[in-house]
């Protein structure tokens, strides 16, 4: 893991003596230190950001500081609660000379809203106050309802533009159309959203969230294949797998992208492995060389993605690949491969039914989810059953088992001060986080409050300068611990002799 960030410091480009920084926001609260503009008239609804202007005809907006490399993308979703038309309008700059928005700028904007009663992504350069169409995107768009849109833009060396859509809910990215060139402006600002209506009642129904801005490396705009930087084992985490999904439901991988960049699934591959022969079989992912997933967003690849989002909610900002072809997941055990064409392993999880949640009266239709993605897959303590307060599957969304690890140095510490382990998604596993200097061994027990041992969690293990073990309540008999106070004791020792002890309680809280 520590080489990959070393690569992604060396991809962010320099450019006119400034390095591009890479910016995300999903809203999950309104950081008004990163956006300037008109921040009152924005507020969180929903962890999307939406406006609340004045109730009257108004302009207003917000602008986040940006700046340019040759080759970018931008990433991110509009909700528009109405049609726009030629005086209800958004407008979202890629690029702006100026953090003001409102008046005179160089740079260009994505407009949604026109005459007519259909609308069209039309792509814009502003010159000073003068605007000029580039381009006309191929979908319209003319639900009455509103729009609901993905939007992904793409600047090419020297230039070279093309725009994706994707209708919130649908599983892939169009293209817009052809690309082309238009190099006028190469230095900016600011990125920002652009809210104009001259009817009052449009004050409160534009909406924005999951907006990334990140570079992406040289590529030959004679051949416009996107390129994003090599993949390495630890980018791409396999995050929850349904291997006996309920009847008519299909079987589904979902992976996370743990990486600081974009990686684009055409380099992916789902393989099995013949042991007997030493030999991979590749499943290629997509062959849509434009199919971007965005850093700590998810996929998920069923056979059959229509059944699946019909049984189950989602979430969706994810990605949704159908894979018509695609390795088995044995119910009771198999394997889960990530790997490149070359067949460098990305992520590999060798499971089995086992792993389960063992008090489920039943594991049909419950879906395996990990816990932590910095742990190894093949940790059988990584892995839990996903809880019954998202219906045993979170599709596209964090998992309702994932760590809840502090940020912290102390040496020992425990998640929390009480825990439930009955698979409600809600504290039910107890972390247990160390951070020490390195070349220690280490054993964690679990005893109850009469000081009997209950389970030997860890037993003679050799120790990093950091990391987590987990919990789960059990007892060493692999059945649920009773309620009332438990004590965690962390005994370490190293080749010079040093040993030390530490203590901590815990309690399993009714349930």
């Amino acid at each position: 893991m520590v080489s990959i960030k070393t690569v992604l410091l060396f991809l962010f480009i320099f450019v006119q003596t400034l390095v591009f920084a890479q910016f995300c926001d999903d809203f999950s609260i309104f950081q008004t230190e990163r956006w300037q503009g008109d921040t009152t008239y924005f507020k969180m609804d929903e962890q999307r950001l939406l406006s609340c202007g004045q109730q009257q005809a108004s302009l207003i907006y917000l602008s986040t500081p940006t700046s340019l490399s040759d080759s970018m993308f931008w990433h991110f979703d509009l909700f528009l609660q109405f049609q726009p038309s030629s005086v209800n309008f958004v407008r979202i700059y890629l690029i702006s000379d100026t953090l003001n928005l409102s008046g005179a700028l160089n740079g260009y904007f994505i407009q949604l809203g026109q005459s007519g009663g259909k609308n069209n992504l039309r792509f814009f350069k502003q010159t000073g106050l003068q605007t000029e169409l580039l381009f006309t995107g191929t979908s319209v768009f003319s639900e009455q309802s509103g729009i609901s849109l993905t939007i992904q833009a793409l600047r090419r060396d020297g230039g070279y533009w093309e725009f994706l859509s994707r209708a919130i809910g649908s599983s892939e990215f169009v293209s817009e159309g052809q690309g082309f060139r238009d190099n006028t402006y190469t230095s900016s600002k600011a990125f920002g959203f652009y809210c104009k209506y001259q009817t009052a009642s449009r004050y409160n129904l534009y909406g924005f969230d999951n907006v990334c801005i990140d570079t992406l490396p040289s590529v030959d705009p004679r051949h416009p294949t996107i390129s994003v930087p090599t993949l390495h084992a630890g980018d791409l985490c396999i995050s929850e797998i349904m291997q006996d999904p309920l009847t008519d439901m299909p079987e589904y991988i979902e992976l996370f992208n743990n990486a600081d960049h974009a990686i684009a699934m055409s380099e992916c591959h789902l393989a099995t492995y013949d042991l007997s022969k030493n030999t991979f079989k590749l499943f290629q992912i997509t062959k849509s060389s434009d199919m971007l997933l965005l850093p700590k967003h998810y996929v998920v690849i069923s056979r059959s993605i229509t059944n699946l989002l019909s049984g189950y909610d989602y979430c969706d900002d994810a990605l949704f690949i159908t894979l018509s072809t695609m390795p088995t997941l044995p119910n009771s055990a198999g394997s889960v491969i990530i790997s490149t064409a070359d067949t460098t392993i990305i992520d590999w999880f060798n499971y089995t039914d086992k792993m389960h949640f063992p008090l489920l009266l039943t594991t049909k239709g419950v879906a395996l989810e990990r816990i932590h993605y910095d742990k190894s897959a093949n940790d059988n303590d990584n892995w839990r059953s996903a809880s019954k307060s998202v219906n045993f599957a979170s599709i596209g969304c964090p998992n309702s088992q994932r760590s809840q690890l502090v940020d912290n140095n102390d040496p020992f510490t425990l998640s929390e001060a009480c825990f439930s382990p009955n698979n409600d998604g809600i504290n039910d596993v107890l972390h247990i986080q160390y951070n020490l200097p390195s070349g220690f061994v280490g054993h964690i027990r679990i005893f109850n409050e009469h000081g009997q041992l209950i389970r030997y969690l860890v037993n003679n293990q050799i120790l990093s300068s950091s990391g987590y073990y987990f919990w789960d309540g059990l007892s060493e008999q692999k059945s649920l611990c009773p309620y009332g106070t438990y004590i965690v004791v962390f005994d370490l020792y190293n080749l010079d002799g040093q040993t030390c002890r530490y203590k901590k309680t815990t309690c399993i809280a009714p349930f």
